[in-house]
């Protein structure tokens, strides 16, 4: 058993060695992909979508759009509460 334990712990410090950022919680960034800008492109997108005359896109794009606008606003709320409780 403990040298199953040796491995997981070899794991876990080679991962912290390969990627530094789980070591240090205090300096997280939002990535490229973040939920925000995904919203945003899908906003832009039935923006240009409805331009070009496009209903349907620009009313599916719009809505995918809002959906996770919503799901970043009750993600957001909930780890501003978390981080003062």
């Amino acid at each position: 058993m403990e040298h199953e334990n040796l491995k997981i712990s070899n794991y876990i410090e080679s991962d912290i060695e390969y990627y530094p950022e789980i070591s240090n919680n205090s300096n997280i960034k939002a990535k490229k992909g973040s939920l925000l800008s995904w919203a945003l492109i899908f906003l832009i997108i039935a923006i240009i979508a409805a331009v070009f005359g496009f209903s349907g896109i620009a009313g599916t794009a719009a809505w995918v759009a809002k959906i996770l606008f919503v799901i970043f606003l009750i993600l957001f709320i909930v780890s501003i509460i978390k981080h003062y409780i």
